[in-house]
């Protein structure tokens, strides 16, 4: 089971078909994948990741009102699985 706060079902399920296509598709490395993803979050974004806390807001739902582009999401995405599948 993945470790979710503050996410909305739908961001959930992107978040796991995102990692399943990057070629992940064990709970646990896919929960390592999350953690890592959220601390690059909160590296590059750290006033949203807590103001989302705080107000136990999507962080996705969050991310989309920003317009922050996907691409470096996903690319980081991408390079998480590859270092969690010891890729």
């Amino acid at each position: 089971m993945l470790g979710f706060r503050y996410v909305c079902g739908r961001h959930q399920q992107l978040f796991v078909d995102a990692v399943e296509r990057a070629g992940c598709r064990d709970p646990e490395r896919m929960e390592e994948v999350r953690r890592r993803l959220l601390a690059w979050f909160s590296e590059n974004y750290p006033r949203m990741v807590l103001d989302q806390f705080n107000r136990r807001g999507c962080l996705g739902c969050a991310i989309e009102a920003a317009h922050i582009d996907p691409g470096a999401m996903r690319q980081a995405i991408r390079d998480l699985v590859r270092a969690v599948e010891g890729g």
